[in-house]
């Protein structure tokens, strides 16, 4: 959600419980749904606006310890429970030297790894136009950050509406929002050896000596963690006042996400044996939806309204990864192949790497027929039925129907009160 979206291009946001709207949202709002409306168009005086927000993260007052404080810590336990002179042969190594000032000199880490960190925030926004033509754009920037690690998320987000009335009968309406992210991500020993599924020897920690952790975090600097998220959604519509109470809507919809992750670690961190790993993934939908809209006024009390429509949706997830070790240096941060299909060595790695591969692909075609009937009286009682019949590709074919009626019925007391009372 926080990559597609930009929070100040969010006007409102409404939870969908009512079953008859639900199913006239279709299966895949079958446990509910959130209705966000994004920054438009609007008629009127150009409006334009600069929104932005500074804060501040303070890095937490700690107290780092050293190996004697662990050393203290555990000898009590050693010597109640465990004074054995086997026990005192598998003691921690580096607490069994005094003299190391690696783990008893003075640890002063907290200065590099915690800092004070800013956060903010900053949009642009433009719209105007008039009740024949207008357009809305909206573009921002957004980096959040913590005071540890030096992790951060950026995000850069824009969006644009355009609304044209060219007829009285006749509108179109198209939207565009379009979002990148980028990631710093933590160093921490258990991330990376969560990425590689390799457990080197754990024996002896981090120094907790500030000069041993910059020369630890220089490695790093080596390193390659790139995280990066692209999407983007748009929409265009076309709406037709067949007649003045019946309606033709016509609308196409694309939604677009892929994630690229590079990730490189040096032979010095690793024990002697580098890694590469890169991972590229999308999903994308498209969605083509018809719909008919007929209203019925009866009297001043009462009225009907119908709808009908067909929609048919497309899903696609595909993903990459390959993760490769023990490359021959480490100047070769990327898992390179020959890319030429005429030779034999087609998609083989190059320089020695010892690549894994994984890949997944995954197509999902849905067809919906839907119709739904609402009646209301005087603001007091409104009933609706929907009917619709749904298909799936992923289905197998001798039960790819689903058939799902759904009604529900709203009674006003307050409003049923206050017309008595008059």
């Amino acid at each position: 959600f926080l990559n597609f979206v930009d929070i100040s291009a969010i006007e409102s946001i409404e939870i969908v419980k009512d079953p008859a709207r639900l199913a006239l949202l279709g299966p895949l709002a079958s446990n509910g749904a959130i209705l966000i409306t994004t920054f438009g168009g609007k008629s009127g005086i150009r409006e334009i606006s600069v929104n932005s927000y500074f804060g501040l993260n303070q890095k937490p007052s700690i107290t780092p310890v050293n190996g004697q404080y662990e050393n203290y810590f555990r000898q009590p336990f050693y010597a109640l429970y465990n004074n054995t002179i086997e026990a005192r042969q598998v003691y921690p190594g580096y607490l069994a030297d005094s003299t190391n000032m690696n783990y008893y000199g003075a640890s002063k880490w907290k200065d590099e790894y915690y800092r004070n960190s800013s956060l903010y925030s900053l949009d642009f926004s433009l719209r105007g136009g008039s009740d024949r033509a207008n357009f809305g754009f909206l573009g921002g920037h957004t980096k959040n950050t913590t005071t540890a690690d030096n992790n951060y998320f950026n995000r850069y987000n824009a969006l644009l509406n355009i609304n044209m009335l060219p007829f009285q009968w006749f509108t179109v309406s198209a939207f565009l929002n379009a979002t990148r992210t980028d990631r710093n991500r933590n160093t921490s020993l258990r991330s990376r050896y969560g990425e590689i599924g390799y457990l080197p020897d754990l024996s002896t920690p981090l120094s907790p000596n500030v000069d041993q952790y910059r020369n630890y975090m220089s490695l790093h600097d080596r390193s390659v963690h790139d995280n990066i998220t692209n999407s983007i959604q748009g929409n265009i519509s076309i709406s037709l006042d067949i007649l003045s109470n019946l309606n033709y809507t016509t609308a196409f919809a694309v939604d677009y996400t892929e994630g690229i992750r590079d990730i490189f670690y040096p032979s010095e961190l690793m024990e002697t044996t580098n890694y590469i790993s890169n991972y590229y993934g999308y999903s994308q939908r498209y969605t083509f939806t018809n719909n008919l809209k007929y209203n019925l006024t009866i009297d001043d009390k009462n009225a009907l309204s119908f709808i009908g429509g067909i929609q048919y949706l497309d899903d696609l997830n595909r993903f990459t990864y390959a993760k490769a070790f023990d490359g021959p240096n480490d100047f070769i941060k990327l898992n390179v192949v020959d890319g030429d299909p005429n030779k034999a060595e087609y998609l083989s790695p190059i320089g020695g790497l010892k690549v894994h591969r994984w890949y997944n692909s995954e197509l999902n075609r849905l067809f919906s027929a839907y119709g739904k009937i609402a009646y209301q009286y005087d603001k007091i009682l409104d009933f609706d039925a929907v009917v619709r019949w749904d298909a799936s590709s992923t289905i197998q074919p001798d039960s790819r129907w689903l058939f799902t009626p759904s009604a529900s019925v709203k009674w006003n007391l307050n409003e049923q009160l206050d017309l008595e009372d008059q």
